[in-house]
């Protein structure tokens, strides 16, 4: 997995790829990510880009920021992450499909 930052004025971009096929397959992924997409997040602001675009690790800062503007806003969920991270990956599969 590569990982990009991108400085800009007074926020930070982080920009990396997710690949389902990688964690075990894409059950519950929508089609248009199955192939896998960037993740791009500053602050509390989080988007993504699918699909993949083959050298991305290497675009130019002017490539990044097309790709910032054209990325979907991911929509925020319900899911407390924290939690998840304190109760361990399976513990919060089981606790976001009960509905809890």
């Amino acid at each position: 997995m590569a990982l990009r930052e991108l400085y800009l004025d007074t926020s930070v971009w982080r920009i990396w790829d997710v690949r389902p096929s990688d964690r075990g397959g894409a059950v519950g992924v929508r089609q248009v990510y199955v192939g896998g997409w960037l993740c791009i997040e500053s602050g509390d602001e989080k988007r993504r880009y699918a699909p993949i675009p083959e050298g991305w690790e290497e675009f130019e800062e002017h490539e990044l920021l097309e790709l910032i503007s054209q990325a979907e806003v991911a929509k925020h969920s319900s899911y407390d992450f924290n939690h998840r991270a304190s109760l361990g990956d399976a513990a919060a599969r089981y606790t976001k499909r009960e509905g809890a």
